[in-house]
């Protein structure tokens, strides 16, 4: 009968011992511990003390940290992994803290409360000894945020080509509360051409690890740059004014403030990290004479919508260019037309769009063309060549050679009068419809009074001989003179740059702002290129003030220029500006007006 109660109470005593088994498990599987980033740290300087639990838990508390300054924390970090079918995780709380004295100070032991079980941390002892440099004791200071609101600048690359596309990021980081935020400078990004990335308030918010810190991150400043020369080019400063909100370590204050804690707001300047990027030229080897500088990926076709006409009837020919890179600083193909064939000057379609991922999209060129004669013409095969980054080699891709037939028309734009003969019965006699033979006395002149022979005929006949020599001479002395590309890209300077103007004044009219100054900015720089002979590539505002300099132009001139400059990329770049733009339409056409009358 005994023997039949033991084995009754079997399954309870089994069920009994796998609960304590699987208490002793949950129990194991928990695991807390306290760590620091260094045990000796200098008056002020900034440490971390980091909590981690292993498993899952109720509850988290912290140790007292009365004898530090906590400059932020408690900040949260998780970690999972998968291990031989098993699943874990981990939490960690981070506080950033610093010492104002030196000793011996000690960070107590943390809580942690897993069901019925309490976990405990080993007490971690700090030395603080003082600070060698009188920067290190300023630091000290609780005015002092940079540890804990700062700006970093990072590039999708460090190393490119002469016109190859890279992002640069500006990031703030914080773990504060902020608020005023005005962008005081923004990056001139001098050597490049650059595209403002427009940035979504709604998805440019997250938060990072960093050192073991996470941090509220905010994407203030997103462009795409092209370098328009070799060498060392730098992505520059960002600078930010704004005001943080920390903490009151000083005691005193309502009994509220002591229980909920005082807080004060402290005017403070946020500056960029820079980032160095080496840009090297693009590779001779395989490279066109007529390169035009694009780079990335693309493709290129050309269509023409007729090729059987009559004279002085217009047909179109459509060049496009699609694909990803500096589109927006590829110009016009270059196209051999017959010469019977009156050509319009391109018009120019950008569909080009910049995002986060770089510039995309295409550019067209449309050419109204219309032959005046009669034949059968053609036009060359269209070549257009850029260098593939991918590849890293230059590719050509051609068009197809158009023939066009072009049948004679009213070449002179008149209508041939067309005549019929009359019967001569119909012809009547009325009044002076028939003219009689002339009875009066003939006046005849002696042969010695003929023009031919006469004075004045060989006075016309010297005349025009020496309009001649001096016709020929005048020729060939423009001919001499137009020979000389810089003299003529120095005289049609002015034009080229009027004609942008004008069209950023289409731009202004119309209110669109970044289309407006693209094109003051390229009216600006591409007439200073012709005018004083300088690559655009090598188009810095250095070698711009020293070249002007060199020409006698006046110093309020040059500064002019330079602040109207400056200006434009403000105003391109910062995402709120009051700038005037009309201020600035102004100024551009003053001071080309004012350059072109002293630089001859």
């Amino acid at each position: 009968m005994r023997k039949a109660n033991h084995i009754a109470n079997l399954p309870i005593l089994i069920l009994f011992v796998l609960f304590l088994g699987a208490f002793g498990i949950a129990k194991a599987q928990v695991k807390f511990s306290a760590s620091v980033n260094k045990n000796t740290v200098k008056i002020g300087d900034r440490f971390q003390v980091s909590f981690k639990i292993s498993g899952s838990a109720d509850s988290f508390e912290p140790p007292a940290m009365n004898q530090f300054n906590v400059h932020s924390g408690p900040n949260q970090s998780t970690s999972r992994s998968w291990v031989n079918g098993r699943s874990s995780s981990s939490l960690t709380y981070t506080y950033l803290l610093s010492a104002n004295k030196e000793g011996k100070f000690v960070i107590g032991e943390a809580k942690l409360i897993a069901g019925k079980e309490v976990f405990t941390t080993q007490p971690i002892e700090i030395k603080v000894v003082k600070s060698t440099s009188q920067n290190k004791e300023t630091n000290a200071n609780s005015n002092d945020v940079s540890n804990y609101v700062f700006l970093k600048c990072y590039t999708s690359k460090n190393n490119a080509v002469v016109g190859e596309q890279i992002i640069a990021t500006y990031k703030l980081y914080y773990n504060v509360n902020l608020s005023n935020l005005n962008i005081k400078a923004v990056p001139s990004f001098n050597g490049f051409w650059s595209e403002l990335v427009e940035l979504d308030p709604n998805k440019n918010r997250g938060t990072e690890v960093l050192n073991g810190v996470t941090y509220n991150v905010a994407t203030i400043h997103k462009s795409v740059l092209f370098p328009q020369r070799s060498g060392d080019l730098v992505a520059d400063e960002l600078i930010i004014d704004l005001i943080v909100q920390i903490k009151d370590n000083n005691r005193g204050g309502s009994v509220f403030d002591r229980l909920l804690g005082r807080y004060k707001n402290i005017e403070h300047q946020v500056k960029s990290t820079t980032r160095k990027i080496v840009v090297t030229p693009l590779p001779s080897s395989g490279k066109p004479i007529d390169f035009s500088g694009a780079v990335g990926k693309f493709s290129f076709s050309a269509t023409l919508d007729k090729t059987n006409i009559t004279a002085n009837e217009a047909i179109n020919l459509k060049i496009v260019i699609n694909g990803s890179g500096n589109l927006q600083l590829i110009g016009e193909p270059k196209i051999n037309f017959p010469s019977d064939f009156e050509v319009y000057d391109a018009k120019v379609n950008d569909r080009t769009a910049v995002s986060s991922s770089g510039v995309a999209g295409k550019k067209e060129f449309e050419y109204l063309i219309i032959p005046r004669h009669g034949g059968d013409f053609e036009i060359p095969s269209i070549e257009f060549t850029y260098y593939d980054i991918n590849k890293k080699k230059y590719i050509t891709q051609k068009s197809k050679i158009f023939k066009i037939h072009v049948e004679k028309g009213d070449e002179n734009g008149a209508s041939v009068s067309q005549f019929s003969r009359k019967n001569q019965s119909e012809i009547n006699v009325i009044g002076n419809d028939i003219r009689y033979i002339n009875t009066t006395e003939l006046k005849v002149t002696e042969r010695g009074n003929l023009f031919f022979g006469s004075g004045l005929f060989y006075t016309l006949i010297a005349t025009s001989i020496v309009l001649l020599i001096g016709f020929l001479s005048i020729q060939k002395k423009l001919a001499a003179y137009n020979s000389n590309s810089v003299l003529v890209k120095g005289r049609k300077a002015n034009k080229v740059a009027i004609k942008r103007l004008s069209v950023a004044q289409k731009h202004l009219q119309n209110r669109d702002e970044k289309l407006f100054y693209e094109e003051i900015f390229k009216a600006i720089y591409g007439y200073l290129s012709d005018k004083l002979n300088i690559d655009v590539a090598q188009l810095s505002k250095d070698n711009i003030k020293q070249s002007l300099l060199a020409n006698k132009v006046n110093a309020d001139i040059i500064t002019l220029l330079l602040e109207t400059l400056s200006s434009c990329e403000m105003a391109r770049f910062a995402p709120v500006t009051n700038i005037s733009k009309q201020e600035i339409y102004a100024n551009s056409a003053d001071v080309i007006s004012k350059i072109e009358e002293l630089v001859k």
